[in-house]
Formats: structure tokens, sequence, C-alpha cells
């Protein structure tokens, strides 16, 4: 040993390193927790100990820290463009077998009308004629994530709150949603796994449910039960849900119902720490992870800091209560 070793400072431990053990644990009996994101440079000092040497330093490499810790992530970044193949082969890079990323279907196939907002320029309120494109998505979505093959959550398939007269009513969407569903079955066979999440309201029933698990004859495809402003309460969702007999089960919690996302953007940044707790979302969840586990069912938590301001403070605390039940 030389004497600048012998009197170098001793190497901090990582503060999550007991948290990465728990969570990789639950992993391997199917639990998947993550957060909806993993870019936040207010996590440095709890998720983020490694040095960076720049912000885009960080952002290209944090991933590989951050999958130390914790077994899955949410993708939303390709919600809103089609995947680059150097972002996937970056992501396959950094991650160890048996990480789950729970990628977004691009909002460019999941859109029935582009909102009437700047960004879509002469899109902007038209009809989107790339609505449940099943070509389109296999050409720009799914053949770009051959790398990471094995590393994939059920793919995320967000739909918006429709606008008022979108659909004549549920079945007319779930028509859709099935043809959808069929023919990328004939395109990709059952190589991936999809989450449809709703955002209306009106048609998060079962009924819906019962005709999603019949579109599982071509793709595998379960519901998302998710918190969001103005979604059914959690623990309403699941009672649903679970009757279905689904093949996975997966979770998003985006907000508590009633909060809008500007309030919680105001609320809660920089997301560095728990402002408020949850405790009616918490306790739904534990029940969704509890009979996951009973039935041996892999289930997929997906935690965004909007939720309580800090979601992977939120994930460490829901750790430690689950595994007192476990």
């Amino acid at each position: 040993m030389t004497q600048s070793e012998l009197f170098a400072a001793p190497q901090r431990e990582h503060p999550y390193r007991v948290l990465g053990d728990e969570l990789w644990a639950l992993a391997r009996r199917g639990i998947y927790f993550g957060t909806s994101s993993w870019k936040y440079e207010s996590w440095k000092d709890a998720v983020y100990c490694d040095e960076y040497k720049t912000k885009k330093h960080f952002d290209q490499n944090c991933l590989g820290e951050y999958a130390r810790i914790f077994p899955a992530v949410g993708g939303d970044f390709s919600f809103y463009n089609w995947p680059g193949e150097e972002l996937i082969a970056n992501i396959a890079r950094q991650t160890p077998e048996g990480f789950k990323i729970g990628l977004k279907a691009t909002e460019f196939i999941t859109l029935k009308r582009f909102p009437a907002i700047a960004r879509w320029g002469a899109k902007a309120g038209q009809p989107n004629p790339d609505f449940l494109n099943p070509r389109l998505f296999k050409e720009k979505f799914l053949d770009r994530l051959v790398p990471l093959r094995g590393k994939l959550a059920p793919i995320i398939v967000e739909f918006t709150a429709f606008p008022r007269g979108a659909f004549s009513d549920w079945t007319e969407f779930a028509k859709e949603l099935e043809a959808f569903f069929c023919q990328l079955g004939k395109l990709c066979g059952r190589e991936h796994e999809f989450g449809v999440e709703l955002r209306t309201k009106e048609f998060i029933h079962d009924d819906f449910y019962a005709a999603l698990k019949a579109m599982n004859a071509f793709v595998p495809v379960a519901p998302i039960v998710n918190s969001w402003t103005r979604t059914p309460p959690l623990d309403e969702q699941w009672k649903l849900v679970r009757t279905q007999d689904f093949a996975f089960n997966e979770v998003r919690l985006m907000m508590r119902p009633g909060r809008t996302r500007d309030e919680a953007v105001q609320l809660f940044e920089p997301y560095a720490r728990i402002r408020e707790r949850v405790p009616v979302v918490r306790r739904a969840l534990a029940a969704i992870v509890q009979d996951s586990l009973a039935a041996k069912r892999p289930c997929y938590v997906f935690m965004n800091n909007h939720l309580e301001g800090c979601s992977h403070q939120t994930i460490a605390e829901l750790a430690a209560d689950l595994l007192t039940l476990l």
C-alpha cells in the first residue's frame, strides 16, 4: 500500500446501497420499482454519488449509477419523439441484465387529434391521420428496440384524456384499439407486452377491462392502474382490474387525483425531498403489490416526482413499509 493510499479518505458507502439490495431482491420476485425518469441533478448525494464533470456527462451516463439501485425506470422521452437508435444503444449499454425500462409509445400514434397548442404548428387542432397506425409504430418504434431485448417492461400506451366527441362511446375506442393490436400481432407476433393507460374517466370501467382482456388473443396487454388528476382513485381501479386476471400488473403514480401538473410542479420542484405524503395511494399500492406476489404475477411500479415531491424517497419509504408486510 502506498502512502497516498494509506492516508486517503475512506470511500463513502452509497446512501442507497441497502435500498438497492432490497429493490433488486423484490425484482427477482417479479416486483419492479422505478421512477418515471432519471435525469435529475437535484438527486445528487442521494441517488447519484459518482463524479460527473458536466451536465452533458451526467445526462449521458447517470443511468448506470441509477440502475445499481433501481431495477426499473420509465422512459417518458419516447412519448415526444420516436426513440433514437443511439439513445437506445446507450440505455442498453448502461443497464444490467434484469433491468426493465418502460418506454412510452410515441404520441404520434396515440393522439386522436393534435392539441390546439403552438408546438404542433399547422397540425394544431387537426385530426391525426396516424392515430393507432400499427405499421408506422412498428417501423419507427418497435424495430428500434432490438438492443433492449430482455430489458423492456410493458410498453406504455398512454392515451391522454380524449376531447368530448372524439368517440361516440368507449366501444368505438375499444374497436379501434382492438384493430391496432390485431394488426400489430400480425406484424410483430407476441414479442412485446403493452400496458394501456387511459386518462378518460368515463372509459375506465369493468366492461373496457373485459374488452382489453380479450385483446390478449393478439398481443400480451393489460391496463395500467394510474393515479392522475382526473382518474378514479387507485383502489377503485384495482378492484376492477384484479378480477380480470391479466398476465402482468402495471402501476403509474403521477399525481394525486384532483391536482394538476402545473400545481405539482409549483409545489414540488426541484424534486429533492418529499413535500407531502399521500396515504391513500400508498395503501392501494401496497395491496396491488401484495396481490401480485400472491398470484406470482409480475408487477411494474413507476413513481413520478409529482405525486409527493421526490419519487426516489417515496419508493424508499414504500419499500421499507412493504418489507414489514411481506
